[in-house]
């Protein structure tokens, strides 16, 4: 990483801060990386799964976010096949810094009740 200290903000309001390592460890085993050949019906099935929390495009990938890696890793792959979805990969990845601003975004929503 380039810099050292990260500070995420949201309306102008400091949400955390901290070197970027450390922001993104509390979303470690927790960001799995979606690749499909329907990527928007394979976005759809893997948002349905229970443990996943939140779904997001990035690029030609998705990333889930998910409470434990272990029942989407094997459930969505079957379901996926079900639907006669081409799944490429579905691994854990480590979790970027966009990944770590949409969670508190998203925790900021839940706790203020929006």
């Amino acid at each position: 990483m380039r810099f050292n200290r990260v500070i995420f903000m949201d309306h102008g309001r400091a949400l955390t801060q901290g070197a970027p390592r450390d922001l993104m460890a509390r979303l470690n085993g927790r960001v799995l990386e979606l690749a499909a050949v329907q990527q928007m019906a394979a976005r759809e099935i893997a948002a349905e799964d229970p443990d996943v929390e939140d779904v997001h495009t990035f690029g030609e990938y998705v990333h889930l976010r998910v409470r434990s890696a272990e029942g989407p890793l094997a459930r969505i792959p079957q379901r996926l096949a079900a639907a006669g979805i081409t799944l490429y990969h579905l691994h854990v990845v480590v979790p970027t810094l966009e990944d770590v601003f949409i969670n508190l975004l998203e925790t900021e929503s839940v706790t203020n009740g929006n």
